[in-house]
């Protein structure tokens, strides 16, 4: 269960990033100045490579996430899944 949950964390914040707001990727983008991978949940070398992009952006994308909650245009969603991500990646 333990492996399941975090897989699915890293696809989320993909999803999170690509699929849900342009403007979170814009935060992402200006922060990191890369884009994190395209969650594909069947294929496993997706998968890789965000677990790639995490483990070397791991303190940038806390600062992604914190800036996001911190941001007051920020929706309720974005603030939510920030919060859950920031938590997530600490554990990590």
């Amino acid at each position: 269960p333990q492996f399941r949950i975090f897989f699915s964390t890293l696809l989320g914040i993909s999803v999170f990033f690509f699929l849900k707001s342009p403007k979170r990727t814009f935060v992402l983008n200006t922060i990191i100045a890369k884009l994190i991978p395209v969650a594909n949940e069947t294929r496993w070398c997706t998968r890789s490579k965000i677990l790639n992009f995490v483990a070397l952006n791991l303190n940038k994308l806390i600062e992604v996430m914190q800036n996001i909650m911190d941001n007051p245009e920020s929706g309720i969603e974005s603030i939510n899944g920030a919060r859950g991500f920031i938590n997530s990646l600490k554990k990590i």
